[in-house]
């Protein structure tokens, strides 16, 4: 059994987001609470983030990779025109559609209602963010995560978790002042000030004092699918989602080899002569209807009127009971009416690895593709890299290597 060492050099990797200009200073404890909060939804070449400055002035900007504050630079003047201030993240609730989110003292942190308890997680993206529950703030029940008084704000005193043996759960331990990311482990047992517990990722057991490491409750995972971080538990995921998309059960849906599944958005062609389609399209001024009804739908009263009025003129009968030939003949002769033949094309949107991704691209831009989107399985034959890369995922060539583990290892 390996002794934790509490000495071992935290190896920084590369930080990159240089558009913040941030350094690797991690930002000491006693920096918090900050004197203001903001957030960015980005803006082009920027990235979405958490930042905050603290009582020297200083701008620390949130690193959702590497679940810590880092020092940074005042934001360029197109970001900084454009910050949101927020009330203290470490004392507020942001709700992010029918999510609760706050960030305490171990990171972030998101309210599971099944278990009545606040789950680690990764930060919230700030652009969805809907709104800030302040503390002193009483909102409806409506507005909790449950309508119990359970929810310890994060600027109270919280009781450390301490995981039952056997349980799995994820530990940090500080090292030279700095704070290694959240680790699986599962816990073994307890002596006195001691706890010894197993590393899941690389099989190894360890030993500490119990007030030097940190334990938390096993987040829940968030696929890469939805834009989870990468790590251990989202890699399985996602290999165990391509086996069954690519060789697995899944291709009884699509019976297609060497599978990609490729998002499309639906359009509209409009021109086409009538002798080589059967749809039609009624276009007046901007709008344009596919059907009758959808026609008579879109009409005002005094509208509609005139119309039964001219086909009572022309057929004895209102517009709606008129054989569909003679409604056309009829519409084409109304002003700012056309006629025309139309034809639906699937147009290429991107492509993804797994059905379940393509699935989760849709429901998240749905809104931005008015006319529809649809998952379309195409083959990579000849594909080469492409079907290298992946076969060697699915055998176990290719594999999630935790860069901190292995350097701290």
């Amino acid at each position: 059994m390996n002794h934790l060492n509490m000495n071992a050099h935290l190896v920084d990797g590369d930080v990159g987001d240089e558009q913040h200009h941030v350094d690797k200073r991690i930002e000491p404890v006693d920096q918090r609470p900050a004197t203001a909060h903001y957030w960015s939804t980005g803006g082009a070449g920027h990235v979405p983030g958490w930042y905050k400055v603290a009582h020297d002035g200083e701008w620390w900007f949130w690193r959702t990779d590497r679940d810590c504050w880092l020092h940074a630079s005042c934001p360029a003047d197109d970001v900084l025109n454009n910050l949101e201030a927020l009330p203290p993240l470490d004392t507020a609730t942001h709700v992010a559609g029918s999510y609760y989110f706050r960030l305490g003292q171990h990171g972030w942190e998101r309210w599971k209602s099944g278990s009545t308890q606040w789950i680690g997680c990764m930060a919230p993206n700030p652009g969805s963010v809907d709104r800030v529950i302040h503390p002193g703030f009483k909102p409806n029940a409506s507005e909790m995560p449950n309508s119990s008084n359970d929810i310890v704000e994060t600027n109270e005193k919280v009781e450390p978790y301490r995981p039952t043996p056997g349980i799995e759960c994820e530990a940090r331990t500080p090292r030279d002042n700095q704070w290694p990311k959240w680790t699986p482990v599962v816990v073994r047992a307890y002596d006195g000030n001691e706890v010894w517990f197993r590393c899941l990722i690389t099989n190894e057991s360890f030993s500490g004092p119990i007030d030097r490491i940190e334990f938390r409750p096993k987040p829940e995972l968030i696929p890469l699918s939805k834009g989870g971080e990468l790590n251990q538990a989202s890699w399985d995921d996602f290999v165990s989602r391509l086996r069954h998309d690519c060789v697995g059960e899944g291709v009884h849906k699509h019976y297609t080899a060497e599978a990609i599944f490729i998002v499309q958005k639906r359009d509209i062609i409009y021109g086409i002569d009538s002798d080589y389609t059967d749809n039609f399209a009624i276009l007046v001024d901007d709008s344009a209807y596919h059907s009758i009804q959808e026609y008579w739908d879109a009409l005002d009263d005094p509208e509609r009127a005139a119309l039964n009025v001219a086909s009572q003129e022309e057929e004895e009968c209102d517009f709606l009971e008129m054989n569909q030939r003679y409604q056309l003949d009829l519409l084409s002769e109304l002003d700012n009416h056309t006629l025309t033949g139309w034809d639906e094309c699937w147009e290429y949107v991107n492509s993804h690895f797994t059905h379940d991704a393509a699935e989760a691209f849709i429901q998240r831009k749905k809104h931005d593709y008015p006319k529809g989107l649809r998952v379309y399985t195409d083959a990579q034959i000849y594909c080469w890299e492409y079907n290298t890369i992946k076969e060697a995922i699915l055998s176990g060539k290719l594999k999630f290597v935790d860069a901190d583990i292995q350097s701290n290892g």
